[in-house]
């Protein structure tokens, strides 16, 4: 097997596409705020084409969250908000105006608003091989988005809008995705281990040859679903709907399930222990392989 290295694009490259940085300035952030551009402290950063000043920041001593002009630097900064993750300001700044950093973020002095752009749709149009480990993007509308070879690893996708989204090779190693909608989605070939799918909708998702290993898929809705392949190594399916669905060459091995219902799903080159079969609910429509 020849394992490939994809070189993934940063947040913030991928919000600075197409701006030049201000005369004097030498580095993008960026900052998620409300849409009337408020942060959770009520400060409302101006319109872009404006600086922005603190008068008296708080010394370095004070660590990174203490007065002063936060600057994100990474998708994990994202988790630190209270409130959603549509609205974001691009903002530049100067590396000698950096008073202190640290989890992903910068406290600086001085900041220029170069624009305001609205985060959910920019990674729907641009995900493709983006760096987004440990974003918080719950209730996200990412319906159709192109996240082909994108790092989701650890994000938080809970009630994310998924629909139709295409997630070939895409990373999501213990991402949450709890009653994240994926319906019709296309994770060919993506890494989903220890990711919580706790009552998620799959229903005809594409999951052909995904990593699937010690996932949890309790409740998941697998309707229809094409898991072609797929390495179900210890995963939790307590309660999963499987029918209807195309299990063929998949592994179970390990894999819990008690109460899955798989009335019409075809199960051919696949072994599943006498205790597993027990376990499951409704009769499968094609199963070959034996039990073992």
């Amino acid at each position: 097997m020849t394992t490939t290295t994809t070189a993934r694009r940063s947040l913030t490259e991928i919000l600075a596409e197409g701006h030049i940085l201000p005369l004097t300035y030498d580095t993008w952030g960026w900052k998620v705020v409300r849409p009337d551009l408020r942060t959770r402290d009520g400060y409302r950063w101006p319109w872009p084409g404006s600086t922005v000043t603190c008068p008296d920041p708080a010394p370095a001593s004070e660590g990174v969250c203490a007065a002063g002009l936060h600057i994100a630097l990474t998708p994990a900064a994202i988790r630190s908000v209270a409130y959603g993750c549509s609205a974001v300001l691009l903002l530049a700044y100067r590396q000698a105006d950096v008073i202190t950093s640290g989890g992903g973020k910068c406290r600086v002095s001085r900041a220029y608003v170069a624009d305001v752009i609205d985060l959910q749709a920019m990674i729907r149009t641009h995900g493709k091989d983006a760096d987004l480990r440990g974003a918080d993007l719950t209730h996200a509308y990412l319906m159709g988005a192109d996240l082909r070879d994108a790092d989701l690893t650890d994000a938080v996708l809970t009630h994310a809008y998924l629909r139709g989204a295409v997630l070939t090779h895409a990373y999501l190693m213990g991402a949450d995705l709890r009653d994240a909608d994926l319906t019709g989605a296309v994770l060919r070939g993506a890494v989903l281990t220890h990711a919580d799918l706790t009552g998620a909708a799959l229903t005809r998702a594409v999951l052909t040859g995904a990593d699937l290993r010690d996932a949890d898929l309790t409740r998941a809705a697998l309707t229809g679903a094409d898991l072609r392949g797929a390495d179900l190594t210890d995963a939790d399916l307590e309660g999963a709907d499987l029918r209807g669905a195309v299990l063929t060459g998949a592994v179970l091995t390990g894999a819990d399930l008690e109460g899955a219902i798989l009335t019409g799903a075809q199960i051919r080159e696949v072994q599943l222990s006498t205790a597993q079969r027990s376990l499951i609910s409704g009769t499968p429509a094609w199963i070959t392989g034996g039990w073992l």
